[in-house]
């Protein structure tokens, strides 16, 4: 791990939730959210530098998700091209889906992970509570489900 990531993480008391590389899936499922917060497992670091993964223990992005192209280009309703890093949509060797858009054209998955950037802007709770219906009872929204609350994703917004 690099060291300012280190020093960041062990400053703020979050190192102890890091989810250590060695330990995640690559190409099944992630445990469920109680086995995580057993483990302490709560903190998912990823980084977009391939030779960081074997360096510094930092998850390179690409060997664990699949991601659609951003913006208008990425979400239309006859195709839904991957992004340049990623691999095709419908790759399902890599467990961690992020775009709900896609459904079809991704060998049916539903969003599993919620990436945010300019979390002000927009509704990151919202999109959690959508991916989580979907994941674990076909609703629209979690609100809808009855599940205990280890079935479904966690969003933590650190700025």
């Amino acid at each position: 791990m690099s060291n300012a990531l280190s020093r960041v993480l062990n400053a703020s008391g979050l190192m102890k939730y890091w989810y250590p590389v060695n330990q995640m899936p690559r190409n099944g499922s992630w445990p469920l959210q109680s086995r995580m917060i057993k483990h302490n497992h709560r903190l998912l670091v990823f980084t977009s530098v391939t030779s960081k993964e074997a360096s510094e223990g930092i998850a390179f992005e690409w060997n664990y998700v699949v991601e659609n192209k951003y913006g208008d280009e990425g979400m239309n309703s006859t195709s839904c091209p991957n992004r340049a890093e990623s691999s095709p949509m419908n790759t399902t060797s890599k467990s961690l889906m992020m775009q709900m858009a896609c459904h079809h054209f991704s060998a049916k998955r539903w969003a599993n992970f919620v990436a945010v950037d300019f979390y002000l802007l927009g509704d990151a709770s919202e999109a959690v509570n959508v991916a989580n219906g979907h994941m674990v009872c076909g609703c629209d929204n979690v609100a809808y489900c009855r599940v205990s609350s280890s079935e479904v994703l966690e969003l933590w917004l650190i700025s």
